[in-house]
């Protein structure tokens, strides 16, 4: 009856591993010599030990199981194979805190210790749960650890780091799980990167960064073939953009206003078309305080005082409110005599010029 009940046992887990490399495997070739391997542990001559076998399907399972599943439910990451860790430290045998599964059970917790999961992922703080079956990375825990970027796709999961925008690693989708194996990297890094665009798209990008992120106007006139195809404001690169910032992020300097047209900002601008009612230009009153945009088409620039003027008129009609200081540009159509004409008979207001 024992040995029956260790042949029902290894049948079981037999199956469980067909199952599992049926979504892990991602070819031809790796699904063939995993199942060879399944053939040398069932097809077996009569009178082998049994204990061998038994070890021989752990063993296999083990293989199969080796990839690190993304779990944005997890709290902290999570494994069960203690070979995974570079550096461990075990937890005393009177610890008593144990991890919550997904099907409401218990588990306690053995250790924790570092975990190279890839060869650009570096996990610390990593659980050590004996009875648990997979290796799960935490994404909020990988959040917490280093700035990256995930995003997701059909078929693939792209890890960027956040300020720069370089990929760290690629997650494939199997069985409706992302697993991370370094090792698959290679194969999907076009597909991953092309995530969100179509394929001309993708092809313009390539050639971009072959050329050393050559601008897109000149691939325009050198590669009219491939630049035909795409929408120039459809092509976004992370790195030139942030090539060209003088600094990652700016410091709050805490100078909003407090009440609403406190300040004001404006600006003049020009249509790249002609309309048809002429009005080629127009201005734009922008409150400090709330972000409000006021809009006023013109025909010409000189028109800008009278826009102001009707701006102030309606503040004060509809808001019962005054502009106390206007900034601008310094730009010739708001420094000329009638503009300051206008701030002298406004005692109130004050004009604030930056060049």
């Amino acid at each position: 009856m024992e040995v029956l009940g260790r042949l029902s046992e290894l049948e079981k887990m037999v199956k469980l591993l067909i199952v599992k490399i049926s979504e892990i495997s991602s070819s031809s070739k790796e699904t063939m010599e995993k199942m060879e391997m399944i053939h040398k542990v069932v097809l077996i001559p009569t009178g082998t030990n049994l204990e061998d076998i038994h070890a021989k399907a752990l063993s296999f399972m083990k293989s199969a199981q080796h990839g690190w599943i993304l779990d944005s439910g997890a709290s902290k990451h999570v494994t069960g194979a203690p070979d995974e860790f570079i550096s461990y430290t075990p937890y005393p045998s009177t610890y008593k805190e144990t991890i919550q599964t997904a099907d409401g059970t218990c588990q306690p917790i053995k250790g924790n210790g570092t975990v190279k999961c890839t060869p650009s992922i570096t996990l610390s703080s990593v659980l050590h749960v004996l009875s648990f079956p997979v290796n799960l990375v935490s994404l909020s825990a990988l959040f917490d650890q280093m700035d990256y970027r995930v995003s997701f796709d059909q078929e693939h999961c792209l890890i960027q780091d956040r300020r720069t925008g370089k990929k760290i690693e690629i997650s494939i989708r199997h069985g409706g799980l992302w697993y991370l194996d370094g090792k698959e990297n290679g194969k999907f890094l076009g597909v991953a990167l092309a995530a969100s665009m179509n394929e001309d798209e993708a092809k313009a990008m390539l050639q971009h960064c072959r050329l050393g992120h050559l601008s897109f106007d000149t691939m325009a006139k050198a590669f009219p073939e491939i630049m035909t195809k795409t929408d120039k404001r459809k092509l976004v690169c992370d790195a030139c953009e942030y090539g060209k910032h003088k600094r990652a992020t700016y410091v709050s300097r805490g100078l909003r206003s407090i009440t609403p047209f406190m300040l004001v900002h404006s600006d003049v601008w020009t249509s790249p078309v002609t309309p048809v009612s002429g009005m080629k230009y127009f201005v734009t009153f922008i409150d400090c305080y709330s972000r409000v945009t006021w809009i006023y088409l013109m025909k010409h620039k000189t028109e800008v005082l009278k826009c102001f003027q009707d701006f102030c008129s309606l503040i004060g009609n509809q808001y019962d409110a005054r502009v106390k200081v206007l900034r601008t540009d310094n730009g010739t159509e708001y420094v000329n005599n009638e503009f300051c004409s206008f701030f002298i008979s406004s005692r109130d207001l004050t004009p604030n010029y930056m060049s």
